[in-house]
């Protein structure tokens, strides 16, 4: 099962999308990185589904990094599901949506079909500032089986990876910008002591 960070006090403010993006710029993290869209094919392929995305969720909002086999919104209702993920805190899997009780009318897809089967799996981003999913769809009910579970979850893990190496990396990068910053000023320091100490030598010479 994937650790995720405590759940938000129901008084901690709730985050815009634009914030969500905002987070999302400061940890050097794409929404269209071409390895996010690598994983929804690989989800695909190893859950035998026809969809699957990656998706960065803030609060009732999500915000896709890529998905396959069908097109989505940023408002679109896959927040429903998605949010049953990330209460659930550890891969969700629905068989059959209509037989759920949820609304099945979800994505926007070449057909309009309804989404009948999901699962989806949450992971961390931004040391837990934010949190993902990931998750494959069908458009007629299906299960998992317990080999495709497991990917399914690896690949969850593996994609928090990705994010925390951005995250961390960009970390970095500041660090090593302040620092460079605090050479140059050191420096810049440095060599304006010397004029005033030549500039005061000189003084007292033309005194002398």
């Amino acid at each position: 099962m994937i650790t995720m960070p405590p759940r938000k006090s129901a008084n901690t403010p709730r985050k815009t999308p634009a914030q969500s993006r905002a987070v999302l710029s400061r940890s050097d993290i794409s929404l269209t990185a071409v390895d996010t869209a690598d994983f929804t094919e690989l989800a695909a392929h190893l859950c035998n589904t026809p969809a699957a995305f990656v998706a960065v969720m803030s609060d009732d909002k999500i915000l896709f990094s890529a998905t396959r086999g069908f097109r989505a919104s940023q408002d679109s209702q896959l927040n429903t599901l998605c949010a049953r993920v990330i209460a659930k805190n550890a891969l969700l899997q629905i068989p059959d949506t209509i037989a759920a009780g949820i609304t099945p009318a979800l994505v926007t897809t070449p057909k309009k079909r309804a989404v009948r089967f999901y699962s989806g799996v949450p992971f961390p981003i931004a040391g837990g500032t934010l949190t993902g999913v990931l998750g494959v769809l069908g458009f007629q009910p299906q299960r998992l089986d317990k080999a495709a579970r497991a990917a399914l979850i690896l690949l969850g893990r593996q994609l928090a990876a990705v994010f925390q190496r951005d995250h961390y990396r960009d970390k970095l990068s500041e660090a090593d910008a302040k620092l460079k910053r605090h050479s140059l000023f050191n420096s810049v320091r440095a060599r304006a002591s010397q004029v005033i100490s030549t500039a005061r030598n000189v003084h007292t010479m033309l005194q002398a």
